[in-house]
């Protein structure tokens, strides 16, 4: 065998693994499988009334009166003491008082009012000198009284059911006495500066804007004299309403 046969028996071989090398591959291509989704959870039951957050409190009402006005009236019941009470000591129930207040700060309020007191008694009969003789007779003494007060209240708590206060006053006050006997009347009018303090407490009423008071106060009127008396002085309760 020559040459030539040996390169052919060598080159038919690999021609033949070449040929093959080269056929497409038969196996067919894998299917890729589909991707399935999971299901959605089932949405969460709405919460029941109880478990739902409750809503947020209303917002309280402010309670700082500062700026406000407040308008009142108020009846009086009279003592009077002093020298006054030998003039006419029986206790009064003719007495009234109309009052504006502004609150210049949260418990203090400036203002002013405006009141009547009377008093009038009967003294037993007495011997009465004059200035040729003297009197023996039953005598009517009275006692009338209006005032003009500038006052300030400071007040000890902002809010509550009770609202406790004291306070001062300054004004003038105008007095008319009289004291009559058999047919002899003796009158005079005076003017006095006045000089007062008081304390007492408001009692707010559920629901409205008014409020109880009740308080007790003193006056005095030191330039106001007449026969036995030398100056007008008092205690008065009063009880009112106040607006708030």
């Amino acid at each position: 065998m020559n040459l030539t046969q040996y390169a052919c028996l060598i080159a038919l071989p690999l021609s033949i693994a070449a040929t093959a090398g080269a056929q497409p591959d038969s196996t067919p291509n894998a299917v890729p499988t589909p991707t399935v989704a999971s299901p959605a959870p089932p949405a969460a039951p709405p919460p029941a009334p109880s478990d739902r957050p409750a809503p947020p409190p209303a917002a309280r009402p402010s309670r700082d009166r500062t700026g406000h006005v407040a308008l009142g009236g108020a009846w009086n019941v009279g003592f009077p003491v002093g020298s006054v009470h030998d003039f006419t000591q029986a206790v009064s129930g003719v007495g009234f008082e109309f009052m504006v207040r502004y609150f210049v700060l949260p418990q203090l309020t400036v203002g002013g009012s405006a009141d009547f007191q009377s008093f009038v008694a009967t003294q037993p009969r007495t011997t009465y000198p004059l200035d040729h003789g003297a009197l023996t007779a039953t005598a009517y003494n009275s006692v009338q009284s209006t005032a003009l007060r500038a006052s300030a209240h400071y007040y000890l708590l902002k809010h509550g059911p009770v609202l406790p206060y004291a306070g001062a006053s300054v004004g003038v006050g105008w007095s008319t006495f009289q004291s009559a006997a058999s047919d002899l009347a003796f009158y005079d009018n005076q003017v006095s500066v006045l000089l007062g303090g008081d304390a007492g407490v408001l009692l707010p009423i559920t629901g409205s804007s008014l409020a109880l008071l009740t308080a007790v106060r003193y006056s005095a009127l030191p330039a106001a004299d007449f026969l036995s008396v030398s100056n007008v002085q008092s205690v008065s309760l009063q009880f009112g309403l106040l607006t708030l």
